[in-house]
């Protein structure tokens, strides 16, 4: 799932939280130190970019907060960068006053439960399924979503296996039938040409390559949340060019040759055929692996209802009863 890839190649399924004013990791909005001494700034007529010791003049170093997962658009030396250009001005004036105004009713509220002696309230709360009999590290519900979410992923990938390269004879070495697709102003057939697999993502595969697109629940469209999905890749070397194609998301029920085999809209090439069938024998380690650290990654980001949401639940539970059909004694 792209969430759980970007994690493990060091990028963050969202951006790290930063300072809504200023963009500085370190703090919130309501407690930025320089929002208050910019409006005084703007008060007196003046922008607070003029002044060489101001925030804009001396940002956080852009490396620095790129390598926390902060996005490349909202790093402090961007924002910084744009605030000081004229334009930018009545917004940041905007900004600036809306930002001490929030300061102001944190501080307004706190002083008010400080006079009544009043503490916030300790609620212990599971962060997977909301029970306030315990958390999530004792939570027997989101262990037992773990374990079928393990085994629906054993059980994908075996019919994966048994449909992509047991049936259709595609793995690293086969040699394939492809043909180049055209621009959308380019006309007549593009001629078929030979090219082998060179390699497959096959730590990466999980249910989430069993998507559907119909409009559904999902950012862009389908069922399955965008951050979830998973798409097969195909690294091939046609010539002298190396090459990956893209399955989409609906592979298994799916796989037919022709250009239905890889319709993603960025390939460069789609398969028409397989030439030469490989014999790549079922690796029992994964597929009882299950994306066992993908599950577990989810279920640590996610709390039950969200994945309910985002579809992940019902697609579970799809390949977990396929999974308990094939197994039964």
């Amino acid at each position: 799932m792209r969430a759980f890839n970007q994690n493990q190649s060091g990028k963050r399924d969202r951006s790290a939280p930063t300072c809504a004013y200023c963009r500085d990791h370190n703090h919130k909005s309501t407690e930025c130190p320089h929002a208050e001494s910019d409006w005084a700034m703007f008060q007196r007529l003046e922008i607070p970019s003029k002044d060489p010791n101001n925030w804009t003049n001396n940002p956080i170093d852009r490396s620095e907060q790129l390598d926390l997962g902060v996005s490349s658009w909202y790093t402090q030396a961007s924002v910084a960068k744009w605030k000081k250009e004229p334009s930018e001005w009545g917004k940041w004036y905007s900004d600036c006053q809306k930002t001490v105004a929030k300061i102001k009713q944190r501080r307004e509220r706190e002083a008010l439960a400080e006079s009544q002696g009043k503490k916030r309230p300790s609620i212990r709360k599971c962060g997977f399924c909301g029970s306030t009999d315990h958390t999530r590290r004792n939570c027997s519900k989101m262990e037992t979503f773990k374990t079928q979410s393990i085994k629906a992923n054993q059980e994908w990938r075996r019919q994966f296996h048994e449909r992509f390269v047991a049936q259709l004879g595609i793995s690293e070495g086969a040699l394939i039938n492809v043909k180049r697709r055209h621009h959308w102003n380019q006309q007549g057939e593009s001629p078929t040409e030979v090219a082998i697999v060179t390699g497959i993502n096959w730590s990466e595969l999980n249910i989430g390559a069993d998507t559907k697109f119909n409009g559904g629940k999902g950012r862009y469209g389908g069922d399955l949340d965008y951050d979830l999905r998973q798409k097969v890749s195909i690294q091939i070397t046609v010539g002298r060019e190396n090459k990956i194609l893209y399955l989409g998301e609906k592979c298994i029920g799916n796989l037919g040759l022709g250009s239905n085999l890889s319709q993603h809209y960025s390939d460069t090439y789609y398969i028409v055929g397989v030439l030469s069938p490989s014999e790549r024998p079922m690796d029992a380690e994964w597929i009882d692996q299950g994306h066992e650290d993908a599950v577990g990654f989810i279920t640590k980001k996610r709390n039950y209802q969200k994945l309910k949401e985002l579809g992940y639940v019902e697609l579970v539970e799809k390949w977990h009863k396929e999974w308990a059909i094939n197994n039964a004694q």
